[in-house]
């Protein structure tokens, strides 16, 4: 046996493990994720990344179509409204929480996913309010939409992003969405591994500003500007000790969409002050500290995870964690939250006399009529 061809012991355990039943691959592969859900978090990325061995990747894909797509959830914020129950005004937040619900087609490339507050059995939104809801999300969908900020945020236990979803595809009626949920899941682990190449804040920015030069290089160009950056990233690994990547060419591939860093951190500062006022919280200096962050670095997934650090500060106020996106909206279970729902709990709801209050800012009077399919409805958000 030639040289070059004999198999190392590492190649070796590597083999015996892929000869194994597929029932005991599966079985060690659902391993990888068993215990506490947030001690955890790291292990389901490595087990995505198993895909990478094509023996592999069949069963990985089955543990998380069979597991994990219980766990995974698509959010989609409708903004805050005013509304009046038994004569007292409060704001609430309406929003589309979308849970795994079945597959589209017999090979299972595409899952569908349904609001899980159209079938809760408490049936947490009236009728009137669902039509709001659905007129809302047509706009979001339509002429509301943009780019640098996505309408949704992706959830999967309790790692949170608003990476891209392929093939999204909709159904207003039965309030359902469709999507090709292994490029999702691509997507949304790709960037946490960008993310964890590039821990320290010197080298978050150098790989933002070196990625977008270099994209706009021709090719003969893009050579000594990948050398140049070579030579910087050494320069940042001395002084900070980060060690991002062996590979330069990271910084070439183009990002999915343009940011607007000055307008989302107006956004940030908008719905922070808000908040802790909704709550009655004074501002902590952590808020300015993270703000400044995030005037620095691109890499959003970073800047979401330290933020929701810090929120999950609100949790012992609704029981429940707190989800947030890169663009800081925040969307609590409005079913289990007592600071949405009053110490009565879910029976607020189904008060008969429970009505959305839609303004404009402009406008100086208030409706308190039902809105219905063919009236606009105009709704405070921030």
């Amino acid at each position: 046996m030639a040289a070059n061809s004999k198999k190392t012991p590492l190649m070796h355990e590597t083999s015996q493990l892929l000869a194994l039943p597929a029932e005991v691959l599966i079985n060690i592969l659902r391993r990888v994720y068993d215990g506490p859900l947030v001690d955890n978090i790291k292990e389901l990325n490595t087990l995505w990344q198993c895909r990478q061995i094509d023996e592999l990747k069949p069963y990985v894909e089955q543990v998380f179509a069979d597991k994990f797509l219980d766990w995974t959830f698509i959010h989609i914020d409708l903004g805050f409204y005013i509304i009046k129950w038994d004569n007292e005004e409060v704001d609430t937040h309406l929003q589309l929480a979308f849970e795994f619900k079945g597959w589209e087609d017999a090979d299972r490339t595409r899952a569908v996913f349904r609001d899980l507050y159209t079938y809760d059995e408490k049936k947490i939104w009236p009728e009137h309010v669902v039509k709001i809801l659905i007129k809302k999300w047509k706009k979001l969908m339509g002429y509301e939409a943009c780019a640098d900020v996505p309408c949704y945020v992706i959830q999967v236990a309790r790692l949170i992003n608003d990476t891209e979803i392929p093939d999204l595809e909709f159904n207003y009626e039965k309030r359902e969405i469709s999507f090709d949920w292994i490029g999702m899941l691509d997507e949304f682990f790709l960037e946490e591994n960008d993310m964890k190449l590039w821990d320290h804040p010197e080298a978050c920015l150098f790989h933002a500003i070196e990625r977008f030069k270099v994209d706009f290089l021709q090719n003969d160009e893009k050579a000594t500007a990948l050398q140049e950056a070579q030579n910087k990233r050494q320069h940042i690994i001395q002084q900070t000790g980060c060690e991002p990547t062996d590979d330069p060419q990271i910084w070439a591939r183009i990002p999915e969409r343009e940011y607007s860093p000055n307008d989302r951190d107006q956004r940030l500062r908008v719905k922070v002050d808000r908040l802790a006022a909704f709550y009655d919280i004074e501002p902590s200096a952590a808020k300015e500290e993270l703000i400044d962050l995030h005037q620095s670095l691109s890499g959003k997934l970073q800047m979401t995870q330290m933020y929701f650090q810090y929120v999950c500060g609100f949790e012992s106020l609704c029981n429940v964690p707190v989800v947030v996106t890169d663009a800081y909206t925040f969307l609590p279970p409005l079913h289990t939250c007592d600071d949405y729902l009053g110490k009565e709990g879910e029976t607020k709801w189904q008060n008969p006399d429970f009505r959305v209050i839609g303004f404009d800012d402009d406008a100086s009077e208030s409706s308190d009529s039902h809105c219905d399919d063919d009236s606009d409805c105009p709704s405070r958000q921030i």
